[in-house]
Order: C-alpha cells, then sequence, then structure tokens
C-alpha cells in the first residue's frame, strides 16, 4: 500500500467511466487484519481481464497477488469484502488517501491518465462514509454493539424484553453500509427497485413475528423495579334452568320451602357475577426465600345470596416461601378440608357437605420430604372468627375475643405432576381442625357463646392420568361460617351452637385427555334435629353430573344437571332438577 502518493488523485477517471463495473478493494498487511465489512460503494465485476488488471496494479506500485487478497460472501453477490485494518486511528488516514482503489482497466483512457483526480462530490462521500465507518470500529474494540436493523433499529432491551445486543430482524446482520459513491444515479442503487421491495416485503413478516413475540414477554413494571406484576381473569357466563326455586338466584346453595300445591316455582337465570379478575405479584427474594402476594376477586355482591352484581374479595395475601416453609397473612382459603369438587356453580357445593370457605388468617406451613415422591405438609394458622353482624332484629353475633385455631397435616405421594400453584402429586390424603368461640348478644336480654369445632379428612387420588376419586367428610358444631351445617351456625332461639355432619364424594374421567372430561358426584349436609328450631333447615342433598369441553386454553364450554333436595323442620320439603350451560374465556 502506498500513503506517499495518494490513489483517489490517481484513479478518478477510471472510477467516473467504469463506477458501474468496478470492484473496491483494498489490501492491508497481515498483522493489520481483523475483520471483513461489505463494502457497497459500487457492484462488483469478475469478468476483468486478469493479465491487463495486473498490469494496471503494477503502474499504481501495488502488489498484485495482495490485491486479490479478498473473498466473494455468498449471500452478497454484487459487494465485494476488503480486508480492513486492526488499529482504527492508523486505518483512518490509509483509507481516506487511497480511499476506493479499484477500477477496471478496460478502459485505455484510465491506463493513460492516472494522475486525474477525483470531483468533490465523490472524494467528500467516501470521506464521509469512511469516517462513520471508523468511529463504529473504534466502539466495537471494547463494547460489542447491537446490531442494527434495516427498519426499525435497534431493540433497547429495557423497553422491548429481548436481551441486549440482540436483533430485531435477521436482515440486520450489517453493522453499516456505506452509501454508494459513483457518478451515474442509475448506477447509484446497489440493488434494483424490485429487488428492494420484495426484501422489504420478506422483512414484514419477520418484524410481525419479532413484535408478536416480544407482546407476550411484556411485563407490568411496578414503583418498585424488583417486584413483578401478572393479571388475569376469566369472564364467564351462566344460564340456569331449575325447576324448584333455588336460594339464592343463580347461586344454588338449597331450596326454599316446598310450594302450596297449584304454585308454579320452576325459574331461569342468567348471570356473568362469576366473572374474576386476578394479580400474581413477584417480589425480591428475602434470604432463600421467595416473596409474592395475591389478589383475587369476582362480580358478586355481599351479601352473596343478594341478585346483585359489586365486587367480591375472594384472595388477598402475601407470602413467603421455600423449599421447607411457607407464611401466608391475608383474605386466603381455609385451612380446614381444603378441598373443592368440580362443580360449574360458584357455590362448589357449600352447605352440601363442603366445608371449607375464606377469611382473613395468618398460617405457617412446614414442608417435609422424605423422597423425591412423597411429601408431609404441616399447617398451622389463626384466623377470623365471624364478621361482626348486626341483623334486623339488632341480634349481634361477632367473635368472643379470641381467634379461631385451624391445623391440617397432609400426606402426598407420587411425583410432581404440573408447574407453579398448579402442581400437584397423583394421591394426598389430609386430616385437618378447628376450635374456637363466637357470641351472639341481643341487647338488654341475653349473651350465648357457643364453641365452635370441627374435624374434618379430605382425600385426592389421580389412579389414571384419566380416572380418579376425590372428597371430604366432617363432623362439628357451630360451622355456619365455615360452610357446615347448611349455613347455620346457632339454634335462631336459643343461641346454642348446631352440631352437624356432612360431606362430598366425586368420580372424574378424562374422556379426551386436556379437552374433555365429565365429573359425577354425591354432597349431603345433615345438622342434628334436636339443635335446630322451627323453621330451619333439616338436611340438604345433591347429585350432579358435568360434561365440560376445554375448547382451547382459553375457552370453555359446560353444562351440570343436578337434583337436590332440602329438608325443613315443620314445613314443606322441596326437591328439583336443576340444567346449568356456561361459557367461560380465560385472559
Amino acid at each position: 500500500m502506498t500513503a506517499d502518493a495518494p490513489l483517489t488523485r490517481r484513479l478518478s477517471p477510471a472510477c467516473r467511466r467504469w463506477s458501474g463495473r468496478t470492484i473496491p478493494l483494498e489490501a492491508a498487511e497481515p498483522a493489520e487484519v481483523d475483520a471483513v465489512e461489505i463494502i457497497r460503494y459500487c457492484p462488483a465485476v469478475s469478468s476483468t481481464p486478469a493479465a491487463r488488471w495486473g498490469r494496471y496494479l503494477q503502474r499504481q506500485g501495488l502488489d498484485s497477488a495482495a490485491a486479490y487478497n479478498f473473498t466473494r460472501p455468498p449471500s452478497f453477490p454484487g459487494p465485494m469484502r476488503r480486508l480492513l485494518p486492526k488499529k482504527p486511528i492508523r486505518a483512518i488516514s490509509q483509507l481516506t488517501d487511497s480511499a476506493n482503489f479499484a477500477i477496471s482497466p478496460t478502459a485505455k483512457d484510465s491506463e493513460d491518465n492516472p494522475g486525474n483526480g477525483m470531483t468533490p462530490r465523490v472524494r467528500a462521500c467516501c470521506v464521509a462514509a469512511l469516517l462513520v465507518y471508523a468511529v463504529r470500529s473504534t466502539a466495537q474494540v471494547g463494547v460489542e454493539s447491537p446490531p442494527v436493523s434495516p427498519n426499525v433499529g435497534y431493540a433497547p432491551a429495557a423497553t422491548t424484553g429481548q436481551q441486549s445486543g440482540m436483533a430485531v430482524s435477521p436482515f440486520a446482520s450489517t453493522p453499516f453500509a456505506a452509501p454508494p459513491v459513483t457518478g451515474n444515479s442509475e448506477n447509484e442503487k446497489p440493488d434494483s427497485q424490485e429487488k428492494q421491495e420484495l426484501v422489504e416485503q420478506a422483512k414484514l413478516p419477520t418484524i410481525d413475528e419479532s413484535v408478536t413475540e416480544l407482546s407476550k414477554k411484556l411485563t407490568v413494571t411496578l414503583l418498585d423495579d424488583n417486584f413483578k406484576l401478572t393479571v388475569g381473569g376469566a369472564i364467564t357466563a351462566d344460564f340456569f334452568f331449575n325447576s324448584a326455586r333455588p336460594v339464592a338466584p343463580g347461586t344454588p346453595y338449597y331450596l326454599t320451602p316446598g310450594p302450596v300445591s297449584g304454585i308454579r316455582q320452576n325459574t331461569f337465570d342468567a348471570s356473568a357475577r362469576q366473572t374474576a379478575l386476578f394479580a400474581l405479584i413477584t417480589g425480591p427474594k428475602i434470604g432463600d426465600f421467595e416473596t409474592g402476594a395475591q389478589v383475587r376477586a369476582n362480580l358478586y355482591s355481599n351479601p352473596i345470596i343478594a341478585d346483585q352484581y359489586g365486587l367480591l374479595p375472594l384472595q388477598a395475601f402475601g407470602y413467603l416461601k421455600n423449599g421447607d416453609w411457607r407464611f401466608a397473612a391475608g383474605l386466603q382459603p381455609d385451612i380446614f378440608n381444603p378441598l373443592n369438587p368440580t362443580v360449574l356453580p360458584f357455590t362448589v357445593l357449600i352447605a352440601t357437605g363442603n366445608t371449607g370457605l375464606i377469611r382473613s388468617q395468618a398460617r405457617i406451613e412446614r414442608f417435609i420430604h422424605p423422597s423425591d415422591e412423597s411429601q408431609v405438609t404441616f399447617t398451622l394458622g389463626v384466623s377470623e372468627p365471624i364478621p361482626t353482624l348486626v341483623d334486623d332484629e339488632f341480634r349481634i353475633s361477632e367473635d368472643n375475643g379470641w381467634p379461631n385455631v385451624e391445623g391440617r397435616a397432609g400426606l402426598a405421594l407420587g411425583p410432581l405432576v404440573g408447574e407453579g400453584q398448579d402442581a400437584r402429586r397423583p394421591f394426598e390424603i389430609g386430616i385437618s381442625g378447628v376450635i374456637g368461640q363466637i357470641r351472639t348478644t341481643v341487647p338488654a336480654q341475653t349473651q350465648v357463646v357457643a364453641s365452635v369445632w370441627g374435624l374434618g379428612s379430605d382425600l385426592r387420588w389421580a389412579i389414571t392420568n384419566r380416572f380418579g376419586v376425590q372428597g371430604e367428610v366432617y363432623v362439628g358444631q357451630t360451622l355456619g361460617t365455615y360452610g357446615g351445617g347448611i349455613l347455620q351456625d346457632i339454634n335462631s332461639v336459643t343461641f346454642r351452637g348446631v352440631h352437624s355432619a356432612g360431606g362430598w364424594c366425586e368420580v372424574y374421567c378424562y374422556l379426551c385427555p386436556d379437552k374433555l372430561h365429565s365429573h359425577i358426584g354425591y354432597g349431603i349436609d345433615d345438622p342434628l334435629d334436636r339443635d335446630l328450631a322451627l323453621g330451619q333447615r333439616l338436611r340438604n342433598e345433591a347429585y350432579f353430573a358435568n360434561l365440560i369441553w376445554d375448547v382451547t386454553q382459553a375457552f370453555r364450554v359446560g353444562g351440570e344437571v343436578t337434583y337436590r333436595k332440602t329438608a325443613y323442620t315443620m314445613l314443606r320439603n322441596n326437591d328439583g332438577v336443576g340444567f346449568q350451560f356456561q361459557v367461560q374465556w380465560k385472559f
């Protein structure tokens, strides 16, 4: 390479005449070679006679063997590649002096007039392009810069969720592409207009896929960057046909007393109150404990038996957990008898043998793993006995100054199936209990304290991948706030606690894995007759069978048939058939 006689002044005639057919080529010493870049100053041509090309290079004082030290890129048939100097600062002076030396020697005037200079326009374009490249090369010495997409540019990792240095488009492979430097406007285009349009059309599906993929990974940023929020929910529409009037409309706990002969009681209800929203919050680690919180609510009002829309909190608690311990506090499901049957109504057989609702509580859980396929769980917690209520007769129902105490011991066997909160072992059995007190006060008349206690057992067994059983049983006193005793805590006259017993069982079968499944079961709740006053509910039982089709992970439809029977003291018993159709869309 000769730096004392700049080639830009000697090669300009050939550049002007043969710019559409020339090869941009630069030779450097082997020690200075570092990278290969694509140069687009003018298209390449490989038809130049070797003999005339060699004589031309010799007249310019260059080594013809070194000048041919380049490779043709397989994916770019037009532009050639040249070897770049390793030292960027030195490269600037060398490249600006020699610029684009590589002209086709087929023109006689270019051989005979080597002293003519480049036009100012061409020289300016070359110098500007090389300066831009040199700055970029300098930056690449210390830090690897992300590639540039031809259309959409950089993809900031902080805002799009991509990793730093990842290109938005696979076409973004060239850190810098210099503009064509020629005197002919027709030859300034590196490719034809049609090829450019085809390239642009090919980019659109790829960019579209990139945007779609990014949208799946978007995360809501909170005030504290250490927390992440996931939001979801389900839109649920229910349609109920009942031959006997349920309590309550669209929420069948039990049936009203039987009517006098000739009085119609069939009903129809449509509701979207099971529509729910939830939020999952993941926080930073505290030691080896993971932190998080959950919030869930639906469109039921309070009280639930009112046929009105509102906002009913179902869960609102925070937790710390690791592989051995879990601490949680807030509004969460009861520890006592934690299972629920797979049915379509919101009531999940509450008041029909299923005990265990939701309440504010604090709990501690201890996990012991005797082996990889077994786990023993001990849970202990304190909870609110009863919300303070004042009825129309100014009777006050409240706690007696102490929390309820709940506990459970469970044994789970088999390999862990599922992920996160849905992870389960095929077999699990547990025994649970609750103790506490509630107080009923009639101002200026009487005050009665009723003991709360309950003993329950739950079982869940996935016998095969498609078939399984589950259920619960319980016995206790004053368990109305836990869903027992057909929602009756006390005798309506003496205010003494009502003893009751009950349970439910379910058999399920997946007819088509992950798509079509059916659940058949029975539940009964039976308070002790002598503990009840006139007009209170004696017994409530129900048979159910449903068929649920999970069309996709986000959309499902289902139907359920129920036969329910409710008995009263001194009032007419009632029974009837109900059908529920449900459509649900999860998001």
